[in-house]
């Protein structure tokens, strides 16, 4: 009887997509496990757009009505309403600094938060505030209308930069910054940064730059904007980069997590490419709008939380998750099925080997 069943189990495997067994692989986008959480769960808003975590584990979650602690089972919400050293609801971009502060780049200013104290205070740094990033302990720049140097509370401007800024990425000897219209290089070496120019590639020429990711094995600069993903070197200048697959869109974050996987969010696709295969694509067809995340984090437990820009907030947590080929079944491997459940791309089995 117990053979009868396995055998016809085993049907069910050579059509099963996503299924749990108690070895844990690394090899499919899908090979992850969907959470989902919205307004309907206490956050204070569905346009997410910055994620971060604190010292001692909790996801801050900046949106355009309000700042949010996630504790894993509920929001606390802070706004203009209860810290009137927030300087706007409205928020652009989250950063953890070496000493455990949370800097809050919001559409009208900047604030810093001590999330061990629950302590805001307003930074003299006004209008949009897109970027921030930390040069050498305690020397910051924050990416606004311009380019500013915070060190010990004073504030310099960077008159080489007469543009807004809207995004920073750190290398082993400086600082990338990204206007519509120019690349800007600032050596962090230096107590008066230098700043050197590169113009912008044409087709990227005064569109929005999202996001800047700096590949070191490479020394190559990637800029996400809204007409495309662009490659920077020194030595070539700019070039369209092919690596993503798909027409030309907007690419709006990239993130490497810590098994070396590339995660690309772009107009409509979340992509994704293990070092070992090829690229993968999580579309429409998987969740139940199109992907737009604005950020995406990878936190200590090795989640991958995503911050949509209407849909609320995602995690893909890697379980013992991986696909039971038809060769599996072929070879008679037998399987004992523990549980169903379903996820976000489609039906998880839990299921143990037989030996």
């Amino acid at each position: 009887m117990i053979m009868r069943c396995i055998a016809t189990m085993a049907r069910w495997f050579v059509c099963a997509a996503i299924l749990t067994i108690t070895v844990q692989v690394h090899g499919s986008v899908h090979d992850y496990d969907l959470k989902h959480w919205t307004s309907q769960d206490g956050l204070s808003s569905q346009a997410v757009r910055a994620l971060v975590q604190d010292k001692n584990g909790y996801l801050w979650v900046g949106t355009l009505s309000g700042l949010n602690r996630f504790d894993g089972k509920k929001f606390t919400i802070f706004n203009t309403r209860n810290q009137k050293n927030l300087a706007s609801n409205a928020i652009n971009r989250l950063y953890l600094d070496s000493s455990g502060r949370i800097w809050i780049g919001t559409r009208s200013g900047l604030s810093l938060l001590n999330p061990e104290t629950l302590t805001f205070e307003k930074v003299n740094i006004f209008g949009e505030v897109t970027d921030v990033i930390e040069m050498s302990p305690g020397r910051f720049l924050v990416a606004a209308n311009g380019l500013f140097s915070v060190q010990d509370k004073k504030i310099t401007r960077l008159t080489s930069v007469t543009t807004p800024v809207s995004q920073l990425e750190k290398t082993e000897d400086g600082i990338w910054a990204a206007s519509s219209t120019e690349l800007f290089f600032i050596k962090q070496d230096n107590k008066t940064p230098e700043v050197k120019k590169y113009p912008l590639f044409e087709d990227a020429f005064r569109t929005v730059v999202n996001d800047l990711y700096w590949n070191n094995k490479e020394q190559t600069l990637y800029i996400a904007t809204e007409s495309g993903l662009y490659e920077f070197t020194r030595e070539k200048g700019n070039q369209e980069s092919g690596d993503i697959p798909g027409e030309r869109r907007a690419v709006y974050r990239i993130h490497k997590d810590r098994s070396g996987a590339l995660w690309v969010s772009s107009d409509g696709i979340l992509a994704y490419r293990n070092p070992l295969n090829e690229w993968e694509n999580i579309n429409d067809e998987h969740l139940d709008h199109k992907p737009w995340f604005l950020d995406i984090l990878e936190a200590k437990d090795g989640a991958i939380w995503l911050a949509s820009s209407g849909e609320g907030l995602y995690r893909a947590e890697e379980g013992n998750v991986a696909r039971i080929m038809p060769q599996d079944v072929l070879e008679k491997k037998s399987v004992v099925l523990q549980q169903m459940r379903k996820a976000s791309f489609g039906w998880l089995l839990d299921i143990s080997w037989v030996s």
